[in-house]
């Protein structure tokens, strides 16, 4: 019924927003940080004022669940997936209805943008994902392959590849000009529910109901590190825009922050070093890379 605002480096909430009449099914920052947006099960999408909670807009077209919302990069629109099977575009300045992403023949289940705007990808329960183009609302391309519900999609930094996560346990890496399937990344004991690319286009980060987000290297398709600890099936992964640390959020009802790659691992040795006696936490035993000799 609500969504939070968190200081990421205290962990402090900030604000609370609530106003849904269902579950919160996504949030989403707006580029400019003034703005959150978020979807329900009530059927609506609600903009709101990130300082004071307030609403500041209510859509509805969607005709049930809406399962995810996500900003255009410039922050001018948004788009929409519904339990409905369609996608929508709307103006951030309004209510209005931009396009109706219509093809899917089960519910849309996630959506993401491509850097510079120009495409749309949706995925969905129907085993598909598909390339929109955001201007006309034309499919542009189809990607089979997947044996499952297809959960979460996102684009690499510089919009040649996509990402996809499955309930059929794999992530697979598709050229978004072809629609080629390049690379499958299998190592999930669960349904994949979450996958994010790194911004600096390296690594890629999914999650799922096996209760661990896995990091792979996106040119050669190896896992490269483990994130374990929570108690429940994580619903979201998702790597900070420096691409040192990892927001986990889990059915166990605890979010987390994971420090990654060579600046997290640094931070978190120097602050393990000024222990008195050192000793780790459960959380930090649970971040690692195969680099540093564990397999």
């Amino acid at each position: 019924m609500a969504a939070f605002i968190w200081d990421v480096e205290n962990g402090v909430r900030l604000q609370k927003i609530e106003g849904h009449f269902g579950h919160v099914t996504s949030a989403a920052l707006s580029p400019n940080g003034e703005h959150i947006i978020t979807s329900s099960f009530d059927g609506t999408t609600r903009v709101w004022d990130t300082r004071n909670g307030k609403e500041i807009l209510k859509l509805q077209g969607h005709a049930n669940v809406v399962n995810s919302v996500v900003w255009s990069h410039d922050g001018d629109c948004f788009v929409t997936a519904g339990q409905d099977r369609t996608a929508r575009i709307w103006d951030a300045e309004s209510d209005e209805e931009i396009q109706i992403l219509q093809g899917h023949s089960r519910e849309v289940l996630s959506t993401a943008w491509s850097p510079g705007d120009d495409y749309i990808i949706t995925t969905s329960a129907d085993q598909t994902a598909r390339i929109w183009d955001a201007q006309t609302g034309e499919e542009v391309l189809q990607l089979l392959g997947h044996t499952g519900r297809v959960n979460s999609t996102d684009w690499s930094p510089d919009g040649k590849l996509v990402v996809t996560g499955s309930s059929d346990r794999t992530v697979r890496i598709w050229d978004a000009q072809s629609g080629e399937q390049l690379a499958l990344l299998q190592g999930h004991s669960g349904p994949v529910q979450s996958v994010d690319w790194s911004s600096t286009g390296w690594q890629i980060v999914s999650a799922g109901e096996d209760r661990t987000a896995r990091i792979w290297g996106a040119q050669t398709g190896d896992q490269v590190g483990q994130i374990a600890g929570h108690e429940g099936t994580i619903w979201s992964a998702a790597w900070s825009p420096d691409g040192t640390k990892i927001l986990t959020a889990s059915g166990d009802k605890i979010a987390r922050i994971w420090p990654v790659g060579i600046e997290g691992l640094l931070k978190q040795a120097e602050s393990l070093i000024q222990r008195d006696p050192p000793e780790f936490t459960p959380e930090e035993r649970c971040v690692y890379l195969h680099e540093c000799g564990e397999d």
